[in-house]
């Protein structure tokens, strides 16, 4: 008897997670049978609101309208008060109801490609949500109300409008990755040091003259783009981001780099292209897990020697600068693949020394 009743409870439990791993594509399918509807995906349907017959999946978890039409979000959606995923990707909403926040089991909201020009401050209520994403909108402004999302893990707000971030920002304390590129903010609050957790951040394309010497306590940072800004220096804190593999400055206006720089000792990847550089410290020497360094389009009139001490160095791009003369700086790096020396004042006597003392490194002159 009670080998039948162990056989019972399993069945059932096998039957319950069939109909919550069913995902539902037809909102015709999706009513025959509503309490066992759990995922619901109508995607590029041409809906222009959402239907009132979803209401009456009482055990809906997950909701995909992406590529519809739909212009608002009914008060009444607080409705779906099991939802933890909502996916509203590529509709035309321009704002949202502050019953938005009622929807507290919500880890996942995904918001890209709409018309939002704010967000509800209701959205502090959402606690439970560990992934949101805001790209391509209207947004002008964050809410303060954000530092109450003590669980997410990624954020994405690029391509919208943005000329700053609320102090609250740094409250976000479970933060992974903070995706801001393509916005207009001119200054970070230094409430971004406070981010312990985050290892990519992205604010490419943006009007940022400084950065924050708070920038340096992030130290489990490994991706860091702040490529297209306006920043002509570097806080010595920068060097502090000991796990940093990757780091994007190129299209500034750098005059100089710190003496820090040669604290990273995990970047792979270091892009400074068209800045106003005419000199590197020779702590760059000190970069033992460099793979790719691009410091072409700057004002350099020389290498300095510590560049021979790069021996993981794969690719070099040093183009467009005043380089003369180079081979002192190069010849011991037998790992050299890629060398482009194009557009600098070099002698063929030089290039051809380098070419032979690094015989398998193609070289683009």
């Amino acid at each position: 008897m009670k080998n039948i009743y162990i056989l019972f409870i399993l069945t059932l439990f096998t039957l319950l997670l069939n109909a919550q791993n069913k995902i539902y594509y037809s909102l015709k399918d999706a009513l025959k049978e509503p309490n066992q509807v759990y995922t619901l995906v109508l995607s590029n349907k041409n809906f222009e609101e959402i239907p009132k017959a979803i209401f009456k999946f009482k055990n809906l978890t997950s909701l995909n309208l992406s590529s519809n039409k739909i212009k608002e979000l009914p008060k009444d959606i607080d409705r779906l008060e099991k939802l933890e995923v909502l996916n509203l990707t590529s509709n035309e909403l321009s704002y949202l109801p502050n019953s938005i926040g009622n929807l507290t089991k919500l880890n996942t909201l995904i918001l890209y490609y709409n018309n939002l020009t704010k967000i509800p401050s209701s959205i502090k209520n959402l606690t439970n949500i560990t992934y949101l994403d805001l790209k391509n909108n209207q947004l002008t402004s964050l809410t303060d109300m954000i530092g109450h999302l003590k669980h997410l893990k990624h954020l994405d707000i690029s391509k919208n409008k943005l000329a700053n971030l609320p102090n609250s920002v740094g409250k976000l304390e479970k933060l992974e990755e903070l995706y801001l590129y393509e916005n207009k903010i001119e200054k970070l609050p230094n409430s971004i040091g406070e981010l312990k957790n985050i290892n990519k951040l992205s604010l490419s394309s943006n009007k940022l003259k400084t950065i924050p010497k708070s920038i340096g306590k992030l130290y489990k940072l490994e991706y860091l783009s702040l490529a297209a800004n306006h920043l002509n220096f570097l806080p010595e804190s920068i060097g502090d981001l000991v796990k940093l593999k990757t780091l994007l400055l190129n299209g500034n206006q750098l005059n100089n780099l710190p003496k820090t720089i040669g604290g990273l000792e995990k970047i792979e990847l270091l892009s400074l292209y068209k800045n106003k550089l005419d000199s590197l410290p020779s702590t760059i020497g000190e970069l033992k897990n460099l793979r790719k360094l691009s410091v072409g389009v700057n004002n350099l009139k020389y290498l300095p020697e510590t560049i021979n001490k790069l021996s993981a160095l794969y690719s070099l791009s040093i183009e467009d600068n005043n380089l003369t003369k180079i081979k002192e700086q190069v010849y011991n790096l037998q790992n050299l693949r890629q060398l482009d020396v194009q557009n600098n004042p070099m002698s063929e006597l030089e290039l051809k020394n380098i070419q032979l003392a690094l015989p398998y490194c193609k070289i683009s002159k």
